[in-house]
């Protein structure tokens, strides 16, 4: 059914949203909030959860919980119960879910708690541990409106595979995350949800489309979840919550069951991948599911189990300072030379990687994801009469590249896709570079409904490189001034330099993105370890 009054959606999904809120066992109100809140909020759970709470969700990443969970020294009940809560107060301060699943969860949790009691081991390799679900991967009975209103009344009929999956092993889903409107945008902002923010500095947006996921997990009520990436939609929020996001490669997790407004189409690839509060929790889910061989559930995945690779340090990493398009922030910049500075002390080999013909790339992505104009897209959102928010309209109606083709020329794009990509290898072989590191985003997170350029992520989508965001540093206001004599090299790029006022990006966090090649996903995050571990001497 389809809704025709986009204000009816909208108050249907607060409704739901505070309607779940409530179940959750001495949920965080307003009043239980600080006074005076200002931007930063990261130091708020401190002082309002109990220290039982705080400590199992601040002390804890997702590996350690699992091992604590399967010691017994953990219950179940008892973590679900502690990020069910902390998830309530990052809704009240970031605005990051659309549905709290306490009762399912709750239920769940008291299980596997009885099985533990009576068998004397867990039921699976993630037994008890909570993992949040961005909104659009379908759960059996959940509203899925794929952030349209029209769409408010769209219920999956059956679980994702990769749900389906992940409960076999043991986890328990307790929270549905906040996505934007019309799915296609890296700030998470719609009519449905209002706006998603970094807790870092509320001011700026969470990223999107998986920001509600990033806001989640950067404010802790959650320390893994799953979110989706076509564009860049794990890694930019991971950047703008300080956080891990893991694009992996196309096929190696199951997708059956992800609900998109244009199923079908395969000229660029979605992926479900990690966020997590650590490297190592986005190799955990990885592994646990291909352990799982979702291949015999979903005949999208290709037959590829997780592989441990040795750390090794003996690699070159090309380093590329910008995309040629537009120029990195000043935190983003100087976040990078410093990380650059030690790899090179470490001995680390290094290469300055020239970005081959990005703009050129965009320009093929940004046709393939709209070969029919968006059509199924105008029509939700002509059908609730919702107004169009500004990045909703600049990637479809706004998108110069996006046209209503034929077969035939649709066919002619893809045979440029796979050349640009052919050409691409042959330069990272030429050049004998391994890894590239580069910025995550233009900036450190984004003003609201600003982010205008998704080419520092859809790049590695349409290449299918698999890439990790992962936090690298924060914005500083004495070292991160604004560049006066900088000229920017287009309108595209100017757009970027004028909006960046050093306090308008206070204390916001700076993520980088290591890049690899593709089916290299366990080299690549084998080579963040040694990255990350020279980082931090």
């Amino acid at each position: 059914m389809v809704v025709t009054d986009y204000k009816e959606a909208i108050r249907r999904a607060n409704e739901l949203r505070e309607t779940s809120l409530k179940k959750v066992p001495n949920y965080i109100r307003d009043e239980d909030l600080p006074k005076n809140l200002g931007h930063y909020v990261l130091d708020v759970p401190e002082k309002v959860l109990t220290s039982r709470e705080f400590e199992i969700t601040q002390k804890y990443d997702a590996t350690a919980l699992v091992a604590a969970l399967q010691s017994g020294k953990l219950t179940s009940t008892e973590v679900v119960k502690a990020f069910l809560r902390r998830a309530t107060l990052a809704s009240r301060l970031v605005n990051c879910v659309t549905e709290f699943l306490a009762d399912d969860a709750l239920e769940r949790a008291a299980y596997l708690d009885a099985y533990f009691k009576e068998h004397g081991k867990p039921i699976g390799p993630l037994h008890g541990l909570p993992i949040s679900v961005k909104d659009h991967i379908g759960m059996k009975g959940k509203v899925n409106s794929i952030g349209f209103c029209s769409m408010i009344d769209n219920v999956a009929e059956k679980d994702a595979d990769i749900l389906v999956l992940l409960r076999n092993l043991g986890a328990v889903f307790h929270v549905r995350t906040t996505q934007p409107q019309a799915l296609f945008s890296i700030d998470t902002s719609s009519p449905l949800w209002g706006n998603t923010v970094t807790p870092y500095n509320r001011n700026l947006s969470a990223g999107g489309s998986s920001g509600g996921e990033g806001a989640l997990i950067g404010m802790r009520g959650s320390v893994l979840g799953l979110g989706t990436d076509i564009g860049g939609s794990v890694r930019v929020p991971a950047a703008h919550n300080g956080i891990y996001g893991f694009r992996c490669s196309a096929r190696r997790t199951p997708y059956d069951g992800i609900c998109l407004s244009a199923g079908g189409s395969e000229q660029i690839l979605c992926i479900v991948g990690p966020m997590a509060v650590s490297l190592r929790d986005c190799q955990l889910l990885l592994k646990t599911l291909e352990d799982a061989q979702p291949w015999s559930l979903d005949p999208y995945c290709l037959r590829m189990p997780w592989r441990e690779v040795p750390k090794r340090r003996d690699f070159t990493i090309g380093v590329m300072w910008n995309d040629g398009i537009v120029e990195p922030h000043p935190p983003v910049k100087r976040v990078l030379k410093e990380a650059v500075a030690k790899l090179e002390a470490a001995g680390v080999k290094l290469k300055e990687w020239t970005p081959y013909e990005h703009k050129k790339c965009w320009e093929i992505i940004a046709a393939l994801y709209w070969i029919d104009n968006g059509k199924v897209d105008f029509k939700a959102m002509e059908a609730s009469g919702e107004p169009w928010y500004p990045l909703t309209k600049w990637i479809l109606p706004e998108n110069e590249y996006a046209k209503d083709r034929t077969i035939a020329e649709n066919c002619a794009i893809v045979v440029e896709r796979d050349q640009y990509k052919k050409e691409y290898l042959r330069r990272l072989n030429e050049a004998g570079v391994d890894f590239i590191l580069c910025p995550a985003t233009i900036g450190a997170a984004m003003p609201i409904q600003k982010a205008r350029s998704w080419a520092y992520t859809a790049q590695w989508n349409l290449l299918d490189y698999p890439a990790i965001v992962f936090p690298a540093g924060q914005m500083d206001m004495e070292k991160d001034k604004k560049d006066e004599t900088y000229v920017p090299k287009s309108e595209e790029d100017k757009y970027f330099y004028d909006l960046y006022e050093p306090e308008v990006f206070k204390d916001a966090p700076v993520g980088l993105s290591l890049v690899g090649r593709t089916y290299y996903d366990e080299e690549l995050a084998s080579a963040l370890e040694v990255v990350q571990e020279i980082l931090a001497e």
